[in-house]
């Protein structure tokens, strides 16, 4: 396991989030919560939020993430891909100034 990993693991264990990780999502938590847990929001267990926390990003950054990791399991991605795209280059254009 990477260093990477190993810190994602060792974050998402502190924050009470890493059995998401080892157990099937029906098991963990229930999709019927639409706002606290979509069915978007977690499509292989692991939550973005928690990996966004985790690795401690900014929140141009965590919106980056957030929204590639989400656009496959929502209706428009074209739309959340733009996003990404909106909120990296203002991150980008943070470095330039």
């Amino acid at each position: 396991m990477s260093d990477v990993n190993k810190r994602l693991v060792q974050q998402l264990t502190e924050l009470g989030r890493y059995e998401a990780m080892t157990h099937p999502r029906d098991q963990v938590i229930s999709s019927s919560d639409a706002v606290n847990h979509p069915s978007h929001y977690h499509p292989d267990s692991i939550e973005v939020i928690d990996v966004i926390e985790a690795w401690d990003l900014s929140f141009n950054l965590g919106n980056v993430v957030k929204y590639i990791a989400r656009c496959e399991h929502k209706e428009n991605k074209r739309q959340d891909l733009e996003k990404a795209l909106f909120y990296l280059t203002r991150e980008v254009e943070k470095l330039d100034s």
